[in-house]
């Protein structure tokens, strides 16, 4: 009932037919480590009709984000490493009742939450991991606001520095069926994003440099007015 796939090096030629009838596989775990074009994940959702548990890490291409809509029975998403647009994109069946995001670096907008909690009316779980600036209160509200059926929301190793202790005053009053609730908090030097430490460990190193270029330029000067006797 389960199907785990760990893709490096496959490419499915244009000639190829991929056939996979096995309508009881319920569950799907595709990561695809080549990042080139993903054939295969396309032929499998369309073959796997009955799944209801979906893990996906590959490149999201249009043609693989038009499936997740045919899985009249999908349950359970997740998804990994995606940037640009992903609530947008992402548009599943009714039946989908839980989403866990994971390294997704963007941000979304009040109105990308809403639209896309009310294309999904049964969301039950969200899960949201390592995430930049993902949500704040306001979005809260939005969220708990527009999915009256949230049972399990959760943030894990989130740098979200627009969440405040209202968030939870916020859950609590419009999310009546809430079961388990976990927020992050204010990220300190421990859990500070590893992104932002590149950049300013990046931004250090440019004002090490410049300042040995300026050293440099200083002394060749030096030297020059030296030797034509003006020192």
């Amino acid at each position: 009932a389960s199907l785990n796939l760990l893709v490096n090096k496959y490419s499915l030629k244009e000639s190829e037919t991929f056939n996979y009838n096995n309508r009881f596989i319920t569950k799907l775990i595709f990561e695809n480590e080549s990042r080139g074009t993903n054939e295969l994940l396309v032929a499998l959702l369309r073959s796997l009709p009955n799944l209801r548990h979906l893990e996906l890490a590959v490149d999201y291409s249009d043609d693989v984000l038009a499936q997740l809509s045919l899985l009249m029975n999908l349950r359970h998403l997740k998804i990994t490493d995606y940037y640009q647009g992903l609530l947008k994109n992402v548009k599943c069946a009714d039946s989908l009742e839980s989403i866990s995001l994971q390294y997704c670096y963007t941000k979304h907008s009040g109105g990308d939450w809403l639209e896309f909690l009310r294309n999904h009316p049964n969301i039950k779980k969200i899960h949201i991991h390592h995430s930049i600036d993902f949500i704040d209160d306001a979005i809260v509200d939005i969220i708990s606001g527009a999915c009256p059926n949230l049972q399990h929301f959760e943030m894990t190793d989130s740098t979200s520095k627009c969440l405040t202790e209202d968030a939870y005053r916020i859950f609590q009053k419009n999310c009546k069926n809430m079961v388990y609730l976990r927020l992050t908090e204010k990220p300190n030097e421990k859990t500070q994003n590893k992104h932002q430490s590149f950049h300013d460990l990046l931004a250090n190193v440019k004002c090490v440099i410049g300042f040995y270029i300026l050293c440099i330029i200083g002394f060749i000067i030096l030297v020059v007015l030296m030797w034509q006797g003006k020192i």
